[in-house]
């Protein structure tokens, strides 16, 4: 286990430095890159844990490094601040959030993460009596909310697991939807291009056939619009088999 500083070091640290002015700098320095990932894992999850409750912030490093199947790159804030900073400049997986931070809430953060169009899901850490604090999360756009009370590693991870799962399949169907609208778009463009090509021809063909009608025992008349008709439903046809030809290149 990969343990920098391992985790009696950190809890003696805490320990010593539980009722000291420099509590919540002590732990923004010892949790910068906790690793929890063994040697026979792949790349860990990059964790972003902003709370300014280090009891809670080592409950949550305990949990994380009790799980055996999966590991975790945990980088820590004390702060709205702090946290959009790192936010902005580490490449995460996930970010668990306190609701409150200071003066500030996680909602602020919340707010600041979607101006960076951040795409990292969000869980929200609150108490069991905040439950519209929960809910006023969710509609602006986190991801999930646990309860620091009940936590525990099997609740915590598999929260972690499914906002990356949900956060994959959102920007899937996101992508999707995107590539649908750019079929759409680029449908009607070339029904308009077609369009331009082929109306024209059309309408010829509706001027030569009404002329016919008006004078039908007029032989040089007839004789020219046929040749007009006939010249206009090539041109459709050659316009259909291009496509067609560049259909089956395509394909």
């Amino acid at each position: 286990m990969v343990l920098m500083g391992g985790v009696m070091g950190y809890v003696h640290d805490f320990a010593c430095q539980k009722k000291g002015p420099c509590r919540i700098l002590k732990i923004k320095c010892l949790l910068r890159g906790y690793n929890t990932m063994t040697s026979s894992q792949e790349i860990p999850l990059r964790v972003l844990l902003v709370d300014d409750d280090q009891d809670v912030a080592l409950l949550i490093l305990s949990l994380l490094n009790s799980v055996q199947d999966m590991g975790f790159d945990v980088v820590c804030a004390a702060s709205v601040e702090e946290g959009i900073e790192k936010l902005s400049q580490e490449s995460l997986d996930v970010v668990l959030l306190d609701y409150y931070l200071g003066n500030e809430t996680g909602l602020h953060f919340l707010e600041k993460a979607q101006a960076l169009e951040a795409e990292v899901p969000i869980i929200f850490l609150t108490s069991n009596n905040a439950k519209d604090f929960d809910i006023e999360a969710l509609q602006r756009g986190a991801m999930d909310y646990l309860h620091k009370e009940s936590l525990a590693a099997e609740g915590l991870t598999r929260a972690i697991r499914h906002a990356i799962e949900r956060k994959n399949m959102r920007l899937l169907i996101e992508k999707e939807r995107n590539k649908h609208i750019s079929i759409n778009r680029e449908f009607g463009e070339f029904l308009d291009i077609l369009a331009e090509d082929i109306l024209p021809h059309i309408q010829r063909i509706k001027k030569e056939m009404t002329q016919m009608k008006t004078n039908p025992k007029n032989p040089d008349l007839v004789t020219s619009s046929l040749k007009a008709i006939s010249d206009s439903v090539s041109t459709i046809e050659d316009t259909f088999a291009s496509l067609s030809a560049l259909d089956v290149k395509q394909n």
